[in-house]
């Protein structure tokens, strides 16, 4: 419903829905292309006649089944251009009302596109068009389409020169200039003065929306958040001798995967129907970690870079289903960390952690979103004393900036980056096993001598993460060989 009022705005044609990730986004488009084909905003003839949704190469697919899952095939017809179908059917039949389409693919396609006249353009993961000098923007804004709608769950990933970007595609001009912007709200935001972020805030009002995801807590059982932390090696050319190549690796040779197949080995005694879908930003990373599955004997499939666009949302549906053979889903967070649905696992863990702190939350909300029926474990594995450590400090600090402009019930405190605070980034704590542990203010620690006398040990802390309440567990494991105990 705000989608449609959205266009009562006089002057303006755009609008931003940043609902957080697994509450309905793409439904809330379906019917709003479905209701403006059937009739205008007051009720009068239609609006619409063709919409093109542009979307990310995985998520084509998921579009069409989308539409297919609530229209029906009959109703309204979706065309999907991929490899096998051309913009030339969609051009050449008057039966299609919507063109489905990958970012990838519209730049080839750019010319043909330029020349079809769409009444809305709805930019799937907009967040990508945070740069407005990059080609798909250019390409996007060359098309004469007035009303557009971006869906991003997370709008803000490092600066607010990035909401400027996304506001001045939907809506050119309402921000001003960049220079503008930056003079009036960009510096006195950061510089945490809350009458200028009200101003913005009331200014998006017309133009944006947001739900948290705390809405899902009404549909979906709980999530709970667990950090996981293992140690450094002490005297690392022990480690890795002058002869070490990466072909001899093992779970052996690093504290982090010790945590891990501990880990999973946990999880599947819990129950044999338990999945997992196991995140890395790194290609590399998951073949280390697809070949531990295959030496413990875990089944898994994988979804990277290098798997066919036709072939993944048939992968997807695969592992979703009750008695899929896999055990974990491998998946790289950048070919696949946004948009699709894995709600048939129950456990996400993410084995390494971005500077960004929207690619990790993107990359969680693949278990815990609407239609999910298990409580949701996610695992963040952090190595203590490395600088996995700044960067998950430093991912609090992003979202603070985004939790002070995004969402209009959180305040901030603390989004400078100070010259101490950068500093500390590269400097290294030997007094402490875990500066997060410190900074948590945790005592789960005890004394050495009680260290020895237990396997596991939980301490659940409230914490206030600026974009939700979430609960952060310290997960200490004692493990056998030579993986100390932070």
């Amino acid at each position: 419903m705000w989608l449609i009022i959205s266009y009562r705005v006089g002057g303006r044609f755009g609008a931003i829905l940043a609902d957080e990730m697994g509450l309905g986004k793409t439904l809330q488009c379906i019917s709003l292309v479905w209701t403006l084909l059937r009739q205008g905003v007051y009720g009068c003839k239609p609006i619409l006649k063709r919409a093109l949704i542009v979307t990310p190469g995985s998520l084509v697919k998921n579009w069409k089944k989308e539409f297919q899952k609530w229209l029906g095939s009959e109703r309204i017809k979706v065309f999907t251009v991929d490899q096998d179908h051309k913009v030339e059917e969609f051009i050449n039949s008057p039966l299609y009302s919507v063109m489905i389409i990958s970012y990838e693919m519209l730049l080839r396609s750019l010319d043909q596109i330029q020349a079809i006249e769409f009444n809305l353009l709805i930019c799937d993961e907009g967040h990508r068009l945070k740069n407005s000098s990059i080609k798909t923007t250019t390409a996007l804004t060359s098309l004469s389409c007035e009303r557009r709608i971006i869906l991003t769950g997370t709008p803000i990933q490092n600066d607010l020169q990035e909401f400027y970007a996304l506001i001045e595609f939907v809506n050119p001009g309402v921000l001003g200039s960049l220079s503008t912007y930056r003079k009036i709200y960009e510096e006195p935001i950061v510089r945490s003065r809350e009458p200028s972020a009200t101003k913005v805030c009331d200014l998006k009002k017309c133009i944006y929306r947001r739900k948290s995801v705390e809405n899902n807590e009404k549909s979906c059982d709980p999530k709970s958040d667990e950090h996981v932390e293992s140690s450094l090696y002490e005297g690392l050319t022990d480690v890795f001798p002058q002869d070490y190549t990466s072909d001899t690796f093992s779970a052996t040779d690093s504290g982090k995967l010790q945590v891990l197949v501990k880990l999973l080995a946990a999880i599947q005694e819990l129950s044999s129907s338990e999945r997992v879908v196991l995140v890395s930003n790194y290609t590399q990373t998951l073949n280390i970690l697809q070949e531990t599955c295959k030496s413990y004997g875990y089944s898994y499939t994988r979804l990277d870079g290098n798997t066919p666009v036709s072939q993944r949302q048939q992968i997807v549906d695969n592992f979703n289903r009750k008695f899929s053979p896999a055990f974990i889903f491998l998946l790289s967070s950048k070919a696949g960390g946004v948009g699709l649905n894995l709600v048939g696992a129950s456990h996400l863990i993410l084995y390494d952690i971005d500077w960004n702190p929207a690619t990790d939350i993107q990359a969680m909300a693949r278990v815990w979103r609407d239609g999910q029926k298990h409580t949701v474990h996610i695992y963040r594995l952090l190595t203590t004393g490395s600088i996995e450590e700044k960067i998950y400090q430093r991912q609090i600090s992003k979202q603070d900036l985004s939790g002070a402009v995004v969402d209009l019930s959180k305040t901030s405190e603390h989004i400078h980056f100070s010259v101490e605070e950068l500093r500390n980034l590269f400097t290294l704590h030997e007094n402490t096993s875990c500066v997060t542990h410190d900074l948590l203010e945790c005592h789960c620690m005890g004394s050495k001598d009680h260290q020895s006398e237990f396997i596991f040990h939980y301490l659940w802390l409230l914490l206030m993460n600026y974009i939700h309440f979430e609960y952060i567990v310290c997960l200490r494991r004692k493990l056998q060989g030579s993986v100390k105990q932070d």
